[in-house]
């Protein structure tokens, strides 16, 4: 597994292979659905995905800006799960080395991201003001860790 830049190829694998839970999360989060999203806003942001170095094919997009962390994740995840959750794992480990904190919140219909979230070490904080996300947060290094 490794992490490249988005570009219009892994978009389009991506699509093709969406989890539909994510689908959803995109739709209750953003409004709209994930299609209708403008491209050039994921291209220029700098989005990322995780791709597998053999295959070359996307298990997830994702980002990290200002500490909010999100990702979307494909059907590869559900089938090549100890791949994914041994990338990840140790991935989560190297960004935190950098940051205090990740945080975000979790649509509570994803199961599959709740679960992933939980395994991952996530702190849940609470439900938002809509009851249809769950704020989490991620620690990572301390002030006095830089001492």
């Amino acid at each position: 597994m490794t992490i490249k830049i988005l570009t219009i190829g892994y978009l389009m694998d991506f699509m093709a292979h969406i989890r539909p839970e994510d689908l959803e999360e995109v739709e209750v989060g953003e409004g709209k659905p994930f299609k209708d999203l403008p491209i050039s806003s994921l291209l220029k942001s700098g989005c990322l995905c995780l791709v597998d170095n053999e295959t070359n094919e996307v298990y997830a997009l994702g980002g990290c800006e200002d500490n909010i962390v999100w990702m979307l994740c494909t059907t590869r995840v559900e089938n090549n799960k100890i791949k994914f959750l041994r990338y990840t794992k140790a991935l989560l480990k190297e960004v935190l080395k950098g940051v205090p904190y990740l945080y975000n919140a979790v649509y509570k219909k994803n199961k599959l991201h709740v679960k992933w979230l939980e395994w991952m070490g996530a702190k849940f904080i609470k439900e938002t003001e809509t009851e249809t996300h769950i704020a989490f947060m991620f620690e990572g290094r301390k002030e006095s860790d830089n001492v």
